[in-house]
């Protein structure tokens, strides 16, 4: 059961339905002006979907009532809210903790009572908890990097007094699941900056709960030419199988990914292949039957500065999985690998 599943009017809206599209990352400051950062493209860098009204940036949400009719941006309360850019449904924020054991019953009841309207809720991915994350300036300084008009202060639990923490569906092993917090947690002797942790699923681990409803995607790839590129059907991005350096064959990569500074990497914009931001490059975490990787660390640039400090950008280490860090951008400080994507051209 986990892992299944004032009004605008007298009846609800119709649901968006899940879209499969990517939310943007909500970064609209630049750090140089080569025009190939994350700010420079997508719903964020876009004047017709950047607006504030119905959420920061490029995000866009709908609050519903307990049985999922609209309401207004400004109303409280609330139930639950509608992300219009991925069609999930979100439930309202629950801080209070809970061990993994209670989540089932936490499902069966939203499901019995069919909160909002839906009863298909079931315990996010880790992947759709981070689809919600902002990573700008803003959200950062505040503390929170989720629009709390829509979900509320994830800042401390009010039961322990500390971070708030949220269980997500996404098992590391068999004793943790990986769970997600909305405040970054700054690890000063491995010095990155994380939003996801593991969770232990025994007794003592009492953690947050926010349920998803709506279908959950499935890895969705096809081929492209010689097989060198693949399309993701979910988001539409095509992307590059090998890391810059490398050469596809047979189903593999060969030889050895070259490593660049986040200038360098930038620099491979070349107008149509660009490097992914943040949460485009989360999207192939644990894709490795899409993606052959080296065996050893492989660290992955984004085009996403660290608001925290703008001088670092996040990269992913797809060794870990599930590991956000904020890397120097400093040429002489660190090179690391890039893995480059484009957007599907226009029908």
């Amino acid at each position: 059961a986990i892992l299944a599943g004032s009004q605008r009017g007298t009846e609800p809206e119709p649901p968006v339905g899940v879209t499969g599209a990517l939310n943007d990352t909500g970064i609209t400051a630049t750090v140089g002006s080569t025009g190939k950062e994350d700010a420079n493209y997508g719903r964020d860098a876009d004047p017709e979907t950047n607006s504030n009204d119905d959420g920061y940036a490029g995000f866009s949400f709908t609050k519903l009532n307990s049985t999922g009719n609209a309401l207004d941006a400004t109303a409280e309360p609330w139930s639950c809210v509608q992300d219009n850019v991925t069609g999930l449904i979100w439930s309202s924020d629950q801080k209070e903790s809970f061990t993994w054991n209670q989540i089932e019953g936490l499902v069966d009841k939203a499901n019995t009572e069919s909160l909002c309207g839906k009863t298909d809720w079931r315990l996010p991915e880790v992947g759709e908890l981070v689809s919600i994350i902002s990573y700008d300036t803003d959200s950062y300084a505040a503390g929170n990097t989720v629009d709390v008009a829509y979900f509320g202060d994830t800042q401390v639990n009010p039961k322990t007094g500390g971070l708030v923490w949220y269980w997500t569906a996404t098992a590391v092993d068999q004793s943790n699941q990986w769970g997600v917090t909305f405040q970054p947690v700054y690890d000063t002797d491995k010095q990155y900056v994380s939003l996801s942790n593991t969770l232990s699923t025994g007794e003592l681990e009492s953690q947050s709960v926010r349920l998803v409803s709506g279908t959950l995607a499935t890895s969705n790839f096809t081929p492209i030419g010689d097989g060198d590129t693949v399309q993701d059907n979910n988001t539409g991005l095509i992307w590059k199988r090998c890391l810059e350096g490398q050469t596809f064959s047979n189903g593999n990569c060969s030889g050895t990914g070259a490593e660049k500074t986040w200038t360098q990497a930038l620099a491979l914009d070349d107008g149509t292949w660009r490097v992914p931001n943040i949460k485009e490059l989360h999207s192939l975490v644990g894709k490795k039957e899409y993606f052959p990787t080296p065996t050893t660390d492989e660290y992955v640039w984004s085009s996403s500065p660290y608001a925290g400090n703008t001088q670092n950008s996040w990269m992913i280490n797809f060794k870990d999985g599930l590991l956000w860090n904020a890397i120097s951008q400093n040429p002489e400080e660190v090179a690391v690998y890039v893995r480059l994507v484009r957007n599907a051209p226009a029908e």
